[in-house]
């Protein structure tokens, strides 16, 4: 079980510490095509009601321990079912 869960941590987290992100990504394409198919693996979660109210709820109160004062959001607020 921890094997299975440090593999999909390191698919679906682009670590650039990471022992072989050089070997994974070759050159700067290779790096940015990984990083935006993350969008299409992690949107339907974020398109799930009970994940994106916890996402979206976790985030403000980071923001808030973080002692950010100013948040202007910028994107699109697209359905959740």
């Amino acid at each position: 079980m921890v094997f299975k869960l440090r593999y999909l941590i390191d698919d679906l987290f682009f670590i650039a510490q990471n022992i072989y992100f050089s070997v994974r990504y070759p050159n700067i394409n290779k790096a940015w095509e990984y990083f935006s198919n993350l969008f299409a693996v992690t949107g339907g979660l974020l398109s799930y009601t009970p994940v994106f109210r916890d996402y979206f709820t976790q985030t403000l109160q980071e923001l808030k321990d973080d002692n950010v004062q100013y948040l202007e959001l910028r994107g699109l607020m697209l359905p959740v079912s």
